[in-house]
């Protein structure tokens, strides 16, 4: 039924590391940044994931506001990408940069926070996650009044030791 969850698994030797996306994100009652247009204008709001965690260990935790592969800081502007024959592409928008001043994870029994300089790619946080079902968010604190919330879109969970 709607009320379960369809968890991603972490931890396993047979995904590791896992790469979740906002895509993924629960949240309820407010909406979901599902496509590149959210992505790139910087769509205001968080989420969680439903995760199941293989066992018990230590994981490095990475948040970041770009894909990595894009090799772009967490506050950098990324330029709109070249447009193709027919409507306008999502690529076409220009990418804003998030002005952050921490990053935050929360996960069962787990919560920490880090500041975050500018120019700063992604954060990492190493912590010891439990063996189950539990519930992975990961955010940006924005720079100046408020401390506006944005999730990070791009989270990389990575267990540090696999058994052979």
């Amino acid at each position: 039924g709607f009320d379960e969850y369809a968890r991603i698994h972490i931890g396993d030797r047979a995904a590791n590391p896992v790469n979740l996306t906002c895509h993924d994100w629960h949240n309820p009652n407010r909406g979901i940044p599902w496509h590149q247009g959210f992505i790139r204008t910087g769509y205001p709001e968080t989420g969680y994931w439903a995760v199941r965690v293989a066992d018990a260990d230590w994981y490095d935790i990475t948040l970041r506001r770009w894909p990595p592969e894009l090799g772009a800081a967490i506050d950098a502007d990324v330029p709109p990408g070249k447009p193709v024959p027919g409507l306008e592409t999502f690529r076409e928008k220009p990418g804003i940069g998030f002005h952050v001043a921490e990053a935050e994870i929360k996960a069962a029994g787990v919560y920490q926070r880090k500041p975050v300089k500018p120019g700063q790619k992604s954060v990492t946080f190493r912590v010891k996650l439990e063996k189950g079902d539990q519930f992975l968010s990961a955010t940006f604190i924005m720079a100046g009044p408020g401390n506006k919330r944005i999730g990070a879109y791009y989270v990389e969970v990575n267990r540090l030791s696999l058994p052979e």
